[in-house]
């Protein structure tokens, strides 16, 4: 399987892809522990109603992994896989795959969902096709868009960082 197979490895890239995930670790684990707590004190903190639709657990997690992305672009690097970590040309083929990944996994996720929690708009296979082709569709170009920003700001990143090693 491709997932599993050995991937070349940079020192200096596994080194800075350590750091950043050191750093997001943390974050977590002290979220998730205020998290435990304010569980176990009883509640939801006074004037925040969203925590009973999303929870803490949900909004630290996603705020580990936008520290992790932008740690990652402020060391010059897109992604941790070192083939596509420092490229000049936008990967469009690898991550068009990983987008239309996603796309189809919040499709199904939505139509999933909204078919085991009695829809009523879900009786027809036909809106439950046009749903999950808007999703799809909607979820690839987000994902898409996002992976092109932080490759730009990585390249950038990277260009700024050349700069200042040769002026130095």
């Amino acid at each position: 399987m491709k997932l599993f197979q050995k991937k070349p490895k940079d020192e200096r890239i596994v080194s800075e892809v350590n750091k950043t995930y050191k750093a997001a670790w943390y974050v977590m684990s002290v979220g998730f522990i205020i998290d435990l707590y304010q569980k176990m004190a009883g509640g939801t903190p006074e004037g925040i109603s969203t925590f009973r639709y999303v929870g803490l657990e949900v909004l630290i997690f996603l705020a580990a992994a936008v520290l992790q992305i932008v740690l990652l672009v402020r060391g010059g690097l897109m992604d941790d896989n070192p083939i596509y970590a420092e490229t000049d040309r936008f990967p469009l083929r690898h991550y068009l795959g990983i987008s239309a990944a996603d796309g189809a996994g919040a499709g199904v996720l939505y139509c999933v969902c909204s078919l085991l929690f009695g829809a009523d708009y879900f009786k027809s296979a036909f809106v439950i096709a046009i749903c999950f082709a808007g999703i799809f569709v909607c979820v690839l170009i987000g994902c898409l868009i996002a992976f092109f920003v932080t490759w730009r700001a990585a390249k950038k990143r990277r260009a700024a960082q050349l700069a200042q090693a040769e002026e130095d």
